[in-house]
This record gives structure tokens, C-alpha cells and sequence, in this order.
């Protein structure tokens, strides 16, 4: 009797064990993805501000132009370590190798990038921010 009471103890233990580990394995790769994703959503505001900046200190006419009636540009900010992008690069060494790369879009007002995204009145161009990120089960640190 005692035999059998101590084999259902350990078979308890294990299969509790067993469950624990699951579960602890299974957040671990949620959290790594929210990571990602938290990550990407403040590259976007960083990308945002960036442009925002660029555009108001006015000193890079050729790649960051006051944009004429109805047209737009996009730069792009990322890190060549890991990805390369198109057109003008910002190389932000900072990046992790989970954000593929951060376009920034900038349009004149009138422009459809500025349609569902209109800048207020008085402002004569929006700013339109979009991250690629590839969430991958490798550590999102660089």
C-alpha cells in the first residue's frame, strides 16, 4: 500500500512538474514577442520624431525637403548590420535585429499618404511612420 502512495506522489510530482515547464516555456516566447512588438510601436515614434525634426530644422533640403504640392518621399532608418533598405538611409546602429527597417513617409497635405492621416490646419505636410518587424523566437537584443 505504501508502494503505491508513494509511486502516485511521484507521478503527481512529475506530471506537475511536467505542466510548470509548459507553461514557463510558453511565456517565455510571448514575452520575447511582445518585446517585438513594444519594440517596433516605439521605433515608429522614434522614426516619427525624427522626421518631425528633420523637417522643422530645415537644413537637409536634398533628403529631407519641404514636400511640393501633391507629392511625397520616404526615407528609411535602419541598421546595416543586420538589414539593408532602399534610397536615403539613416543607419541607426541602435536597432534591433528584429526591426527590419522604419519607413518615414512625407507627404504635402493635399498628397492621398495625407488622406486618413491629416495633418492640423496650418501645417502643410504629414508624417506617415511604418516599422517592419520580424518577430523570430531568437533574443531581440542586438
Amino acid at each position: 500500500m505504501v508502494l503505491f502512495v508513494v509511486l502516485g506522489v511521484i507521478i503527481f510530482a512529475v506530471t506537475l512538474g511536467s505542466v510548470v515547464l509548459n507553461i514557463v516555456l510558453s511565456n517565455t516566447a510571448l514575452s520575447r514577442k511582445h518585446v517585438g512588438r513594444v519594440q517596433a510601436y516605439y521605433a515608429a515614434l522614434a522614426g516619427m520624431n525624427y522626421g518631425y525634426e528633420r523637417l522643422c530644422r530645415n537644413d537637409d533640403s536634398t533628403n529631407w525637403p519641404m514636400p511640393a504640392s501633391g507629392s511625397s518621399y520616404t526615407n528609411y532608418i535602419c541598421n546595416n548590420s543586420f538589414h539593408s533598405c532602399p534610397g536615403y538611409v539613416v543607419n541607426d546602429e541602435t536597432l534591433v535585429k528584429a526591426i527590419d527597417k522604419i519607413a518615414i513617409t512625407v507627404g504635402e497635405r493635399s498628397n492621398p499618404v495625407c488622406v486618413s492621416h491629416s495633418p492640423p490646419v496650418g501645417v502643410d505636410a504629414c508624417i506617415v511612420v511604418k516599422v517592419t518587424y520580424v518577430p523570430s523566437e531568437e533574443d531581440v537584443t542586438p
